[in-house]
């Protein structure tokens, strides 16, 4: 195991353990009430659990599992995006001269003298 993943899964330990023990404290001093607590701790939970998966369905989270760049990224004749985003460069170092990139699906032709 990665030394990383163990301080997690040792930190998430230790937080389970303690939430235990306040929980216990809590229904011992409040026994006359405990089903009042009882729904108040799992209500705790379920908003908890809310707050997780909206925090994690945002419109970039979703772009990125949906979005297909072999299929949707616009290429050039040397297989290069020609849409580059703010900040990014064109790569021509790989590129030698006289080369033609393969013709994508649909596309008749031959490429790199090939039929």
């Amino acid at each position: 195991m990665d030394g990383e993943y163990k301080v997690a899964l040792g930190a998430i330990a230790l937080i389970v353990c303690c939430c235990t023990v306040v929980l216990i404290f809590v229904f011992i001093a409040l026994w006359p009430q405990h089903e009042l607590v009882a729904w108040s701790v799992l209500g705790l939970l379920v908003l908890v659990v809310l707050v997780l998966l909206i925090r994690s369905l945002n419109e970039m989270s979703l772009r990125r599992k949906r979005f297909d760049h072999r299929n949707e990224t616009p290429l050039d004749a040397y297989g290069y995006p020609t849409i580059l985003q703010e900040g990014q460069q064109p790569y021509y170092a790989g590129v030698r001269p006289g080369y033609r990139a393969q013709p994508h699906d649909g596309e008749g032709g031959s490429a790199n003298g090939y039929e």
